[in-house]
């Protein structure tokens, strides 16, 4: 079995992500954790790779009229400080959901089965994504404020209606989302929550875990943020 992941992003630009951290602490502290983020969905791809490595993997970027792909891409890859062997495209014009039924669409054109995934889920695993993507059942991961980080699609089992009708950034998008395919009578995996990290009450109930991890990734991620906060409010911070 033909799979691609396909990571969904934004290019880090400032003033253009994480808009909801921007408004406590401002565009230049969003545009610093939003690059920690994409740090991490760069080792994930990276780990990814060396355990398959027959693997394709894709980043899909969503970008204003201002930023040209070359642009974007480059943004991304001077962020993640890292040469990914991927292939960078620009993602459709529409809601959410049609840029999905977008990127399945063109994806069974070559591939057998298509896993779709955010930058804003730094607590996904390489394990998820390789579950994923090897599993028959339409696969969701849900998102703790009621949309989810994660879906995985097989060409047999693709109908651009599964994306119809849904609250897109929603409480009620996974809901609407479950309720399409269980509509189309497909069969339905659903993962344990994981939470985004959109806000700062987010980052504060994980942080804890990330700096206790046995992962040196999200060690560094934790340390890093404390690090910077501190900074931005003038607090005194002794790096470990």
């Amino acid at each position: 079995m033909k799979v691609v992941y396909v990571l969904y992003a934004k290019p880090p630009f400032l003033g253009y992500v994480k808009t909801r951290l921007a408004r406590h602490f401002g565009d230049e502290f969003a545009l610093f954790f939003y690059q920690l983020m994409l740090w991490w969905q760069a080792a994930l791809i990276e780990d990814l790779l060396k355990e398959q490595k027959k693997a394709k993997l894709e980043i899909h970027l969503a970008l204003p009229e201002y930023i040209s792909l070359r642009q974007g891409s480059k943004l991304f890859k001077k962020a993640v400080n890292r040469k990914l062997k991927v292939k960078f495209h620009k993602q459709s014009k529409g809601d959410l959901g049609e840029r999905m039924a977008h990127t399945m669409e063109h994806a069974f054109q070559k591939y057998d089965r298509c896993v779709i995934w955010g930058s804003d889920v730094i607590l996904m695993t390489k394990d998820i994504l390789f579950e994923a993507g090897q599993r028959e059942e339409v696969c969701l991961v849900p998102a703790t404020d009621g949309g989810y980080s994660l879906i995985a699609i097989s060409k047999k089992q693709f109908n651009p209606q599964i994306f119809s009708n849904i609250a897109w950034s929603s409480k009620q998008t996974y809901k609407q989302q479950k309720r399409n395919i269980q509509n189309l009578k497909l069969p339905l995996y659903e993962f344990s929550p994981i939470p985004d990290l959109d806000t700062v009450e987010d980052i504060a109930e994980n942080l804890n875990y990330m700096e206790s991890h046995d992962c040196p990734h999200y060690q560094k991620i934790a340390r890093e943020f404390t690090y910077y906060l501190a900074s931005t409010l003038n607090l005194d911070y002794q790096s470990g």
